[in-house]
């Protein structure tokens, strides 16, 4: 069949933080050399922020539930704050910290192969 459907909202509350707070579960994607992707879901809870130093592909978020920030590290200070609905793009070679004072959850896409565990390894 070539549509798939993954039931996500009831794996929300099985997630388990990958690092401080913030967890993280890949869904869909595939590996393709030419067109990598991932998708999955996240949850931050309130707490130490996540940081991720230079992102090496495009990282695409939609805030779901709660609020978060992000912050770009070459601009310290700076934090934007993310609320239902909004979406947020990072581009490659960015280098960014996010977390949330209360808590937070959404979807994301990845533009990288799935199962790549590039991005879990290397979350500070």
């Amino acid at each position: 069949m070539p549509c798939h459907v993954k039931k996500a909202q009831s794996l929300f509350p099985t997630l388990t933080p990958v690092i401080h707070t913030f967890a993280i579960q890949e869904l869909l994607g595939h590996a393709e050399k030419e067109n990598p992707a991932t998708f999955g879901i996240f949850t931050i809870d309130g707490g130490n922020p996540t940081s991720y130093n230079k992102l090496p592909f495009h990282g695409f978020v939609v805030v779901t539930e709660g609020q978060g920030f992000v912050e770009d590290l070459d601009k310290p200070g700076q934090s934007t704050t993310m609320e239902v609905g909004d979406i947020l793009h990072v581009h490659p070679g960015t280098s960014f910290r996010w977390g949330s004072t209360t808590k937070c959850k959404g979807f994301y896409v990845h533009l990288k192969a799935l199962g790549d565990p590039v991005f879990v390894n290397g979350l500070y």
